[in-house]
């Protein structure tokens, strides 16, 4: 279990507009279909979100701890937890989460033993948001590599009210247009973040 004080607000609601409703008997994984009250699917997290981690669907993840590898989402989807106790644990890979263009990763904790990069960003993927997650021993919470030309101007990306113990909040190479604020990272030897290219325009940035 993670160590640490977590501030800041804690749902304990889960939002009426959850495609599925995700959560664990401590053994299984089941994905609950909001609309007809049936699980339509269980297994490990990875095989869970496999199936409901699809474009337009809003996943709701219940309080919990889950296990997870690496996985690469489809475009337009929402994967929101319960509260900073649903608690998603990795082991040593390069990267947890392959985000992609208006997704949105909310109100999780992550907790890696082995520092990974959690959530990666690359090439033109656009509107994402990684909001109000604790990130426990990270090596990068958020790493992005975007090395194309043709930015957008704005609305590129927003890593918003995020907390870590042991972590680094983000590094950015050949990318720009990023809003940052309200991230509170501690404990952790070095900086919180880092601009590989020095050509990062930051929106707003107050951490």
């Amino acid at each position: 279990v993670p160590t640490g004080t977590i501030t800041g607000t804690v749902r304990s609601i889960l939002p009426s507009s959850c495609s599925y409703s995700i959560y664990t008997d401590g053994n299984e994984v089941y994905a609950k279909n909001v609309s007809t009250g049936n699980i339509d699917f269980y297994g490990t997290l990875n095989e869970v979100l496999s199936f409901t981690a699809k474009s337009g669907n809003h996943l709701c993840i219940k309080n919990g701890d889950y296990s997870l590898s690496t996985i690469t989402l489809q475009p337009d989807v929402i994967i929101e937890c319960e509260s900073n106790n649903a608690i998603i644990k990795a082991a040593d890979v390069f990267y947890l989460i392959y985000l992609k263009s208006d997704s949105t990763i909310k109100g999780c904790t992550f907790d890696h033993k082995g520092k990974t990069k959690t959530i990666y960003v690359k090439d033109d993927v656009k509107n994402w948001h990684v909001e109000n997650n604790y990130f426990i021993n990270s090596d990068i919470a958020v790493l992005v590599e975007n090395l194309r030309n043709g930015f957008p101007t704005s609305g590129y990306g927003y890593m918003i009210n995020n907390k870590g113990l042991h972590s680094k909040l983000g590094t950015l190479q050949g990318t720009r247009n990023i809003t940052v604020t309200g991230n509170t990272f501690l404990d952790r030897e070095g900086p919180e973040f880092f601009d590989f290219n020095y050509n990062v325009h930051y929106v707003l940035f107050e951490n």
